[in-house]
């Protein structure tokens, strides 16, 4: 049983980016590892398979996968991919964060002190 939830205010293919990105950077796959064939992960995730394409030559397109002509996909080589994207989701959450923040009226400094306070809980 797949464990893919979608949330409709994003659309799915950004969404199965964004996932993809999370598990290399989390390290489920290894620098240079085959990756599903279009039809598989369609199937495991629950998706059209035009979904899952879109989402991968979206991926393609960033450097993330390449494809091995008459082979499929394959994750990336490139030296520091995941700590790359561990980088780029961090930085995200951070600005989208930041941004609540400051919609709600608190200055950097109550920033700050919430993310202290709630780096001393852990």
């Amino acid at each position: 049983m797949s464990d893919w939830k979608f949330d409709s205010s994003k659309p799915i293919f950004r969404q199965i980016c964004d996932r993809i990105k999370s598990d290399v950077a989390s390290g489920k796959y290894g620098k240079g590892e085959k990756f599903p064939s279009v039809r598989d992960l369609a199937v495991e995730i629950g998706v059209n398979p035009n979904t899952v394409q879109r989402a991968l030559a979206e991926l393609e397109a960033e450097g993330i996968l390449e494809t091995k002509r008459g082979d499929g996909r394959y994750l990336s080589g490139e030296a520091g991919l995941a700590t790359r994207l561990t980088d780029d989701i961090a930085n995200d959450a951070c600005r989208r964060f930041v941004a609540s923040m400051r919609s709600m009226g608190l200055s950097d400094e109550d920033i700050i002190a919430v993310l202290q306070r709630e780096l001393t809980k852990q």
